[in-house]
């Protein structure tokens, strides 16, 4: 009987790729969706990003894009400090959920009330607006199961992407968080798929397609930022890891030309992605006031001093600059992003100074990995196979002869260290900022298993021959 001809070979390959996809949504939207319907309890932070989503989705509905209506300063840490893709992508399906308009719900939840307070005062969203919302986070976090599953069938084969995903939905971390209403998935589908576009941008023989590739890596880092701003870090780095790869496969200087040409157009296309899905950073035309935004330069030591007054109550720089000086910072608007790490010092200040909630105990980088390799596991002892997948992969990347293996090789690792730099970056100790390192070390447990059980058949292939070798040593 003839063997597949490598066309037929690659289509099942490509078929069964597929059916593990569909099979991985199924399996884990149904898992996330039953634990949403059986938990009633309100986690804290659902009712502002229920009332930020909604109040997103409602003015993308009635066409209202002026800049400042996008501020949502009523909703302190729900407002612009978050950006609204995650909230539109949470908000819109919600709001098309319904025949009619959706109820009414813009309130937050209140730190010093008990849950029964809160519902007494209504607080809390009505039971079924929020079992909606959290139906659509469950999409958002099984989508990322199969992308988890992509990106390591395409890395390490299927059988890989299948551990990786299984592990991921092991955790009790990411199953906690994946069906509570938190932008947290919509965060991890862009720091997955960064990996899966920088893979293709490596992989891509043609030229334009790998501008193709590299392209939709940009627009998934905007994206990401446009979610959270932390984003931008760890996705540009798995990116730019990607173009100095491809640089460095070529010595001369043209290859390097282009590389710097191909972090250029990346830059411009994330950055024009983030002004163009952020209203909060348009400029307000009809309220150009060039005279007026002069004479408020003057302000500007005020505003500094107002704001580090202010900074217990969560009223930073920023919050002081739109106050004082409407007109200047009107015009400063396209710039906002660039003043969200100062926004992120000030509140994570405000945050440390009103609670020792998120606060770290020791050393970031011990704390980090103690949690990572002890309190964030799929099964017990996993630390171990966590351990021994990172040996294998920096291995197997060092060693690795064919360039498309060292390429996802490479691509993982270059994941796994971003998201773990970030992790130690972030000044609050807060268990959901571990979800996407959590990705990580699940894709590491799951190359470890495979090269064990490829080691183990190896071995178990090797004993089925060896009597016949022996044999054959006497008779000669």
């Amino acid at each position: 009987m003839s063997s597949l001809s490598p066309n037929m070979s690659s289509r099942s390959n490509t078929t069964w790729r597929i059916i593990a996809a569909v099979a991985v949504f199924v399996i884990s939207f149904a898992s996330f969706s039953h634990r949403a319907a059986s938990h009633h309890r309100v986690f804290l932070d659902e009712p502002g990003w229920i009332s930020a989503s909604l109040a997103a989705a409602g003015r993308v509905v009635h066409g209202d894009f002026t800049p400042s209506h996008w501020d949502d300063s009523d909703l302190v840490d729900w407002g612009d400090i978050n950006p609204p893709a995650a909230k539109l992508l949470i908000g819109l399906p919600l709001v098309a959920s319904y025949h009619g308009a959706p109820p009414v719900f813009h309130r937050l939840y209140a730190l010093g009330l008990t849950e029964e307070a809160n519902a007494a005062e209504g607080n809390l969203p009505p039971w079924p607006l929020l079992l909606r919302a959290r139906i659509i986070c469950c999409v958002i976090s099984a989508c990322v199961c199969v992308l988890v599953f992509v990106l390591m069938a395409l890395v390490d084969g299927i059988a890989a992407g299948i551990l990786a995903a299984a592990f991921l939905m092991m955790t009790t971390l990411f199953t906690y968080w994946s069906y509570h209403v938190v932008t947290d998935g919509a965060y991890m589908l862009s720091t997955v798929g960064i990996a899966i576009a920088a893979l293709g941008y490596l992989r891509s023989g043609d030229e334009r397609i790998g501008r193709r590739w590299l392209i939709a890596g940009a627009l998934i880092v905007g994206f990401g930022a446009s979610v959270k701003v932390t984003a931008a870090l760890p996705d540009g780095l798995v990116l730019g890891a990607a173009i100095v790869r491809v640089a460095l496969r070529g010595r001369d200087e043209i290859r390097w030309r282009r590389a710097a040409g191909d972090l250029a157009r990346a830059a411009v296309a994330a950055f024009v992605l983030l002004l163009v899905i952020n209203p909060s950073y348009w400029v307000d035309l009809h309220a150009v006031n060039i005279p007026a935004a002069r004479a408020e330069l003057a302000l500007l030591p005020d505003v500094r001093r107002e704001a580090r007054a202010n900074v217990a109550i969560k009223d930073g720089t920023v919050s002081a600059l739109r106050r004082r000086c409407p007109d200047l910072y009107n015009l400063i608007r396209p710039a906002g992003y660039f003043l969200m790490p100062l926004r992120w010092r000030e509140l994570t200040r405000a945050q440390a100074m009103e609670s020792s909630v998120g606060a770290w105990k020791g050393p970031k980088v011990k704390e980090v990995t103690v949690n990572l390799l002890r309190n964030f596991q799929a099964f017990r002892k996993e630390f171990y196979v966590i351990l021994l997948g990172l040996a294998i992969l920096v291995a197997s990347f060092w060693r690795a002869r064919e360039q498309s293996r060292a390429d996802g090789l490479y691509v993982l690792l270059a994941f796994v260290v971003a998201q773990y730099l970030l992790l130690v970056m972030i000044p609050l100790n807060f268990d959901r900022y571990y979800l996407s390192t959590v990705v990580g070390e699940q894709c590491l447990a799951a190359i470890a298993v495979v090269a064990l059980a490829r080691a183990a058949l190896g071995l178990a292939n090797g004993w089925s021959r060896s009597p016949k070798t022996v044999l054959g040593a006497e008779r000669a």
